[in-house]
């Protein structure tokens, strides 16, 4: 595979559960899947604001760590309504 920039990482979308622990087992399974080192995005679809504030905050914050650590090049949110938790 290519040299691991930002710029060549393909884009894969996946619908993976929002708690921390799972979301690292499922990053490090698409890495191995793509042979990569770090992700170029990664998304989070739906808000559990309303029903579970606790893990949608770890959730932001999990992926926050991983953007400083720069093994997400960016984060993304979808189906969020005017009032999320973020």
């Amino acid at each position: 595979m290519a040299s691991n920039t930002f710029n060549e990482i393909p884009s894969i979308h996946l619908k993976p559960p929002k708690l921390p622990s799972l979301l690292a087992m499922g990053k490090r399974a698409s890495l191995a899947r793509l042979q990569m080192s770090k992700l170029g995005i990664g998304q989070l679809h739906w808000s559990t604001a309303n029903y579970a504030p606790p893990q949608e905050i770890s959730s932001l914050e999990w992926f926050s760590a991983n953007v400083r650590e720069g093994l997400v090049r960016a984060v993304g949110v979808s189906n969020y309504g005017p009032n999320p938790a973020l």
